[in-house]
């Protein structure tokens, strides 16, 4: 199984020691990727520049996969939106349709995938039990 890597998954690999060998293990196997809207939302959280650029040369060592057309995310947005779930934050919608054009599963520690992945037809993972995380 390959893996599209979320935001909140990345995070608890820094914050967890059992996430960060799960990624290690993964990345390892070459069996995690990354997409550009995920990748820019990780350097967000960059303490400065040179935090910035060990994180970019890291997340860049990932496989890129991205949508081939970006209205599928506007399309699963607006099946979200027929369920009353469209205040999903943005980044985690492209995420879902880019893992679901892919058939990737989404490696994340976000309930909103549970309802993007229902909605897309995709999968999703979480990279530790829901609860257990930061």
């Amino acid at each position: 199984m390959r893996y599209l890597l979320d935001t909140s998954a990345y995070f608890q690999g820094r914050l967890n020691a059992e996430a960060m060998l799960r990624l290690k293990e993964l990345s390892a196997d070459e069996r995690l990727t990354i997409c550009m809207p995920a990748m820019l939302e990780m350097l967000v959280a960059a303490r400065n520049s040179r935090d910035w650029l060990q994180t970019r040369n890291a997340l860049a060592l990932l496989p890129r996969v991205e949508l081939s057309d970006p209205l599928a995310a506007v399309d699963l947005h607006g099946a979200l939106a027929q369920r009353g779930r469209h205040r999903t934050p943005p980044v985690d919608v492209i995420v879902a349709a880019t893992a679901a054009e892919h058939g990737l599963t989404v490696l994340h520690y976000d309930r909103d995938f549970e309802r993007l992945t229902a909605v897309s037809g995709g999968a999703h993972e979480w990279i530790i039990p829901a609860g257990t995380g930061h």
